[in-house]
């Protein structure tokens, strides 16, 4: 299936976002910039929108629309499996926190056998 010459029209909104204080570029103001289909923002996030540019797009004819499905389909999955993997290693550094905490030392070792046992042999 291939796509047919179109011309599309619509409109993008540029919003400027604070910056929080990590950011290390500062040069260009406390904002910075993006480019949103949305004439809103979340009000939480103190986007200010600053432009409204009308667009015209030419889709050119010929594009092979089955083979693009399968690209963003295989970069969802990626992006999916990335995500997930940060997720997973997230919740095994929770557990490894708990078992830190409830990790006891032998019962059959008295404190002070540890403590002639880091001092060594010359300390004898």
């Amino acid at each position: 299936m291939k796509s047919v010459a179109k011309t599309i029209e619509g409109k993008v909104f540029v919003w400027a976002l604070p910056k929080d204080a990590s950011y290390e570029d500062m040069t260009d103001g406390p904002f910075k910039y993006e480019i949103s289909q949305s004439s809103s923002y979340h009000w939480k996030t103190g986007a200010v929108m600053i432009h409204e540019q009308a667009v015209v797009v030419d889709v050119p004819a010929g594009i092979d629309l089955i083979s693009k499905a399968f690209e963003t389909l295989n970069a969802a999955k990626v992006e999916a499996q990335v995500e997930y993997n940060k997720k997973i290693m997230e919740i095994d550094k929770q557990i490894q926190g708990l078992l830190m905490l409830t990790h006891q030392p032998d019962d059959d070792v008295l404190e002070g056998e540890l403590v002639d046992d880091y001092r060594g042999a010359d300390h004898e």
